[in-house]
């Protein structure tokens, strides 16, 4: 059985006159205004009983208490046409994070850089053996990995002359995640297989990407170069 509370709230970073006749909608998202920065925060728990590495699993969520920015954005125009935006999320002790910083010029082009983290949770438990009524699992906490990926993201958009956007991106994986090929055991005279076992996950790749697209009167032209990286 698990159970979960999970308490939100949020912030407008500006604030909207009290007006009765404001539709229900209108009362959360600033009233008939519309603001270009906001903030919204949330706090909450995971509580379990019974199978907690199973409860973590299904529901995405460590035990616990966690909270932070569920979702952040702020943009100011920093020049002529030129707009500066920040996006971002982090809810603390589960490991999920994400930023992103956009700066771009209207008619001239646009840099952008990205990080994301997410973590996932796996039951690490092995199998059941009933006539003895023994389940093979391992200790503790629910086996974790980490994915996430960072990308640095540049393009041309000048009129008239074609569209540029080059985009690398480093993703990654790291931590443990549980396998289905059981390890053997012996509980009687035979081997079975029913000890728990897992993946030591450690993986990198980059991809490396260019595009290229312009018209020529009702023609579009496109062309794409993508390479990839694993380790």
């Amino acid at each position: 059985m698990t159970g979960a509370l999970v308490l939100a709230g949020g912030v407008s970073a500006q604030a909207g006159e009290t007006n009765s006749l404001l539709a229900a909608p209108q009362m959360f998202e600033g009233g008939k205004s519309n603001y270009n920065n906001w903030v919204e925060v949330s706090v909450g728990g995971f509580m379990t009983r019974g199978n907690a590495a199973q409860a973590e699993q299904n529901q995405r969520l460590k035990r616990g208490a966690f909270g932070g920015i569920e979702d952040f954005h702020w943009q100011e125009n920093v020049a002529t046409n030129t707009t500066f935006a920040i996006d971002g999320r982090a809810l603390f002790d589960e490991h999920d994070y994400k930023v992103s910083l956009d700066l771009r010029r209207e008619d001239l082009g646009f840099v952008r850089v990205d990080y994301e983290n997410f973590r996932t949770w796996y039951n690490g438990a092995g199998g059941y053996f009933s006539p003895t009524g023994v389940q093979y699992q391992l200790p503790n906490d629910a086996l974790s990995l980490d994915r996430g990926e960072i990308s640095f993201t540049a393009g041309l958009t000048v009129k008239d002359v074609p569209k540029v956007t080059f985009k690398y991106t480093h993703r990654y994986r790291d931590g443990e995640k549980s396998s289905t090929s059981w390890g053997v055991v012996h509980p009687d005279f035979m081997s079975r297989g029913l000890a728990p076992s897992f993946y030591d996950l450690n993986e990198k790749g980059d991809i490396f990407q260019l595009d290229a697209t312009h018209h020529i009167k009702a023609t579009e032209l496109a062309w794409a170069c993508v390479t990839k990286r694993t380790i």
